[in-house]
C-alpha cells in the first residue's frame, strides 16, 4: 500500500503504468485498517472492497495469479 501513496519513490512509475492501461487498485480493508484515506493514494490508483476478492474474481475471469 505505500508505494501507491502520492508521492512515493515509484509515483511516477504507476502514472506511466497507469497511462499504458495497467489498472492499479488498492485494498480497502487494508486502507481502513491502517487509515489510509483515497485522497492519500495516487490519482491512478481505484479502492476495490478486498484485495483477497478481487484476485478470486480475477482467476475467475480466467486471470493468472503470479506471486512475487
Amino acid at each position: 500500500l505505500a508505494m501507491f501513496r502520492a508521492g512515493s519513490e515509484v509515483d511516477k512509475r504507476l502514472s506511466e503504468a497507469a497511462q499504458a492501461g495497467v489498472a492499479l487498485r488498492a485494498c480497502g480493508r487494508t486502507m481502513k485498517a491502517q487509515k489510509v484515506a483515497k485522497a492519500d493514494l495516487h490519482p491512478g490508483v481505484d479502492v476495490v472492497p478486498g484485495g483477497v476478492v478481487e484476485i478470486i474474481s480475477k482467476t475467475r475471469d480466467g486471470w493468472t495469479y503470479i506471486r512475487p
